[in-house]
């Protein structure tokens, strides 16, 4: 299902069809006689005929093509054959209740009326795909014509003319896309449709001016160049319909050609190898601590390789050498760990022979666990600065690229220089310097994309799909503005060439301003923190080179870097009032409002002064550019006090790491070491934890607290070997042929509901000051963890809490996942909410529920085709239907999130996801209607496991 009209179809179908089969597993399971079904039956061939009647009005209409008139009367006879039996079974039962041959030919009845509905639905469904394909066929022959150019000056008017029609066309297509986009469910084919259809509406002129171009200036090799490469960039866009309108779930629209492991290799680092060693340092198993350890630090590797290839990119030296310090601190620290993992293995083998109860040998074992401790901390901590520092740098480099060849009109600027060459047409040497010049900015724009795709795509498919768009787009669109920008140099009074580059430049710096607008303006692929803190680093590069190249006397450059000097200022000031709009904390507002303000106010001299710079082609602009550098230091740190109310805001501390080492982990792990002491604690033993242990954390001091978006304070996270320290739980082994039925609690819905009631209830009674905790409980409520580690919260200061560890989940092995994917699913589903505290929280408890529900799914989808047992089809349905009622649980306690959440943008996200998470629920029980209908056919496992 991935069309409206499927879904409004099939959704009311598979109710009655699951309702159906529930029944006569219950007969079959208890014995008892079968009711009397007769209305429903009715009912049902009611509806189907309402179906047939309209597939047989589409088969009659002009446009149906002959695939469609051989398709659709064979699926509406299959599905109308399929009604009757049902009819005819319902009677043979109305007269034996206990009919054997009433009853399969009942269940026979609603496979085939699932099977034959989808047959119709497909028929009708395939033929309007079919009519966009014969479209785009049309179109790819025009362009290619188009392309080739007219074979002689005679043959000009039939070129015209075919030029008028792939006009034409693609009008045609717009509509039948546009049709398309509305049909479909999954917002990564209508964002890739709307982005291809868009390209082709906005460039259907560029065409025309391009062959105007060819056909004026005959022997023009830029002229003949413009126009290939325009058609080529629309037959990119042809052939993108061509493939999204023929996907039929979310993962083929997700999938992006060319993108590497690197995010998957993150979260696997994190929610898998992690955990495994530290349940490896848990036990007495050195030899399964050290293979732990290898592959941890395998993994470790690929990430710092993959940072260290990207460091030489980065522009600013600073941002380079943090990348760089990061990266060696992640290496020695990887090292030690193997090294102390080699001695504790040898102090473990030592345990097992007559030193057994050698209190030295038992303390050398403690300290090593603890260094091994320490050492995952500390590990944790710095991969995850790497990543901010990686980001950070991206952010800042796509700043300064952007800056330098987004805006024709910016003096001093890239693009502006090739703006001046192209009109004045007078240095052929001139022109070719500016043109390297942008091709080399506009590779390194494609470049920082790239790494930004990278470190999304598995965190965020969407946005990496919409940045792939916007990175293709205009990776085309950079050539043909080079092409535009020779035709205008070797043409500049003609007004063919003028209006073509004036259109390609426009079209151009449009592309260039919507991956602007999804890096550096509004947080989304990246925090808003780290891109504050991004273009903020790109302001201070640029100011520093500007101070290297004004003495070096380079007139060029100063011009330059005083030029990105403004953009970097406007895209950080962009950014802080993008923050501004998007939150509803008013005391927040009243903060940024404030520092805005105060930049702001030093905005008028500090674009005198650098508009000084721009204007002077002399040694006068070495001196204001001097000058410059003083109005700098003030508005540098006016910026950064914007800066720090954003970082404040969001949680996040204001000084380096790497100047504070212990800054994020160094409070905790003082605590929890002094905690393991015998003058300190007597209920932390370092040497094995075996069993849950409780942990006694002191209370920070209250400067050290962090505040989240809502205003909520939250205190730093608990040590990953405190959080992930536990011994694995056995999960118990089910025969393939015994009876499953689901395992949760039948009131566990109930109270869910009952939880989502008493929040709601209690956000109608609170009309003001409602925060993340208010509503869903205090304490440690809804305290997400950092990475892999769980916020704890902590009382206030001078009081001591307990915290009651337990276990933290990890993902399957690659084999188990290829075992059961649906298990796979409902593990990842538990790893995920695990960083969250369950008390008083309907939304952790809800998904935990999901996640109980889909393990349970997997089990019965094993035992749907192997047991023979009735009442499995009968679990298997069930569970389905209970996963579709705890998603509309999970849409529930989300909604209440969004009517608390102050920030507009995080609402917009929250709303999205809850649409999603409907539709699947629909799906779900779908797919599963009609694998219980038909348990052996394994088409459907393929939707069930896509679910």
């Amino acid at each position: 299902m991935h069309t409206t009209t499927s879904k409004a179809v099939l959704t009311p179908l598979a109710d009655a069809v699951s309702a159906l089969i529930v029944i006569v597993s219950d007969a079959e399971t208890d014995n008892s006689p079968m009711p009397n079904l007769t209305d429903m039956a009715i009912g049902v061939q009611s509806q189907i005929s309402g179906l047939v009647g309209v597939g047989k009005r589409i088969e009659a209409q002009p446009s149906a093509d002959p695939q469609l008139k051989r398709e659709m009367p064979k699926a509406c006879a299959s599905v109308i054959a399929s009604a009757s039996l049902l009819v005819s079974s319902t009677a043979q039962l109305v007269e034996d209740p206990y009919a054997v041959s009433g009853r399969q030919d009942m269940l026979e009845a609603v496979k085939g009326i699932l099977a034959g509905t989808g047959q119709v639905l497909s028929a009708f469904d395939d033929a309007e795909v079919r009519k966009i394909l014969t479209t785009c066929t049309i179109i790819t022959n025009h362009l290619k014509t188009i392309s080739a150019g007219p074979s002689s000056p005679v043959d000009s008017q039939a070129y015209v003319q075919i030029i008028a029609q792939a006009s034409q066309t693609i009008v045609v297509l717009a509509q039948l896309t546009n049709k398309r986009v509305a049909e479909l469910l999954f917002l990564v084919l209508q964002t890739r449709l709307k982005a291809a259809i868009t390209l082709l509406t906005k460039e259907s002129p560029v065409l025309i001016g391009a062959c105007k171009m060819s056909l004026t200036n005959p022997k023009s090799d830029q002229a003949r160049t413009s126009r290939v490469d325009t058609c080529d960039r629309l037959l990119g866009a042809v052939k993108e319909i061509e493939e999204v309108v023929q996907f039929t779930t979310e993962d083929e629209g997700l999938a992006i050609v060319g993108a590497t492991q690197y995010g998957k290799t993150q979260k696997v680092l994190v929610e898998e190898l992690l955990p495994k060693v530290i349940r490896a340092l848990a036990s007495d198993d050195s030899a399964g601590l050290q293979m732990a350890i290898a592959n941890h630090s395998k993994a470790t590797g690929v990430i710092v390789q993959h940072a260290q290839d990207y460091k030489h990119q980065v522009r600013d030296a600073m941002q380079r050498k943090r990348i760089e310090s990061i990266c060696g601190e992640i290496s020695n620290t990887q090292e030690s760990m193997v090294e102390t993992a080699r001695k504790a293995g040898s102090l473990h083998s030592s345990k097992g022979g007559k030193h057994i109860g050698d209190s030295a040998a038992k303390a050398a074992a403690e300290e090593k666990a603890v260094a091994l401790r320490r050492d995952i901390d500390r590990l944790n901590a710095r991969t995850e600065q790497l990543q901010t520092a990686m980001n950070e740098a991206v952010i800042s480099d796509a700043g300064s690229i952007i800056g330098n060849i987004s805006d024709h009109k910016a003096q001093g600027t890239v693009a502006h220089r090739v703006h001046i060459a192209a009109k004045s047409g007078q240095s052929v040497a001139a022109l070719a310097d500016d043109l390297g010049a942008f091709g080399a900015e506009a590779g390194r724009l494609e470049a920082v994309v790239t790494a930004t795709i990278d470190s999304v795509a598995t965190a965020d498919p969407q946005a990496a799909q919409e940045l792939r768009i916007a990175r293709d787009r205009a990776k085309g669109l950079s050539v043909a503005y080079s092409g535009a920008a020779r035709l205008l140099f070797a043409n500049p009074a003609d007004g063919a060439a003028q209006e073509h580059y004036r259109v390609m430049s426009g079209a151009w710096e449009d592309s260039v301003k919507e991956i602007q607008k999804m890096i550096i303006t509004q947080e989304g692929v990246f925090k808003a923190e780290e891109i504050m803190s991004g273009t903020q680093s790109g302001f201070d590069h640029h100011a520093r080179s500007l101070a290297e190249v004004a003495k070096s006397g380079d007139i060029v450059a100063t011009h330059e870097h005083a030029a990105l000097l403004i953009t970097s200022a406007q895209q950080f000031i962009a950014a802080a009032k993008r923050e501004f709009e998007n939150t509803d904390d008013e005391t927040y507002r009243v903060e940024l409002e404030l520092k805005i303000n105060e930049v702001q106010t030093g905005i008028p001299d500090f674009l005198s002064s650098a508009q000084f710079v721009l204007d002077s082609f002399s040694s006068s602009s070495l001196d204001a550019a001097h000058e410059l550098s003083f109005v700098v230091q003030g508005l540098t740190a006016r910026l950064a006090g914007l800066g720090d109310v954003i970082r404040a805001y969001k949680g996040v501390p204001g000084q380096d790491p790497l100047e504070d080492e212990e800054s994020e982990i160094g409070i905790i792990q003082e605590n929890v070491h002094e905690a393991a002491t015998p003058e300190q604690s007597e209920t932390q033993d370092f040497s094995g934890l075996s069993n849950p242990t409780s942990v006694t954390v002191a209370a920070p001091a209250p400067e050290t607290r962090l505040r989240s978006e809502s205003g909520t304070k939250l205190t730093r996270p608990m040590s990953l070997a405190e959080t992930f320290g536990r011994k694995a739980s056995l999960q118990p082994t089910v025969a393939e042929d015994a009876p499953i039925t689901p395992s949760p609690d039948p009131q566990r819905k109930s109270v869910i509901r009952e939880s989502v009631a008493a929040a709601e209830a209690k956000l109608k009674a609170e009309s003001n000051g409602h925060t993340g905790d208010d509503l869903f409980g205090r304490g440690p409520a809804i305290a997400r963890a950092s990475g892999a580690t769980l916020n704890v919260a902590v009382e206030p200061a001078n009081e001591d809490v307990d915290i009651i560890e337990e276990e933290k989940p990890v993902l399957l092995s690659q084999e188990e996942a290829a075992a059961s994917p649906i298990k796979a699913a409902a593990q990842e589903l538990k790893v995920v909410a695990s960083n969250y505290s369950s008390s008083n929280n309907p939304l952790v408890s809800a998904i935990n529920s999901m996640s109980n529900s889909l393990s349970d799914l997997g089990n019965l989808h094993v035992a749907l085709r192997t047991s023979r047992q009735p009442g499995t089809k009968r679990d298997f349905i069930s569970s389905a239907q209970q996963i579709t009622a705890e998603s509309t649980n999970v849409c529930a306690a989300a909604g209440l999130l969004v009517k608390v959440s102050k920030d507009k943008r995080l609402k917009s996200q929250l709303e999205s996801q809850v649409s999603r998470i409907e539709t699947l629920g629909l799906q779900l029980k779908i797919v599963a209607a009609v694998k219980a209908s038909a348990p052996t056919d394994r088409d459907q496992d393929a939707q069930l496991v896509a679910w």
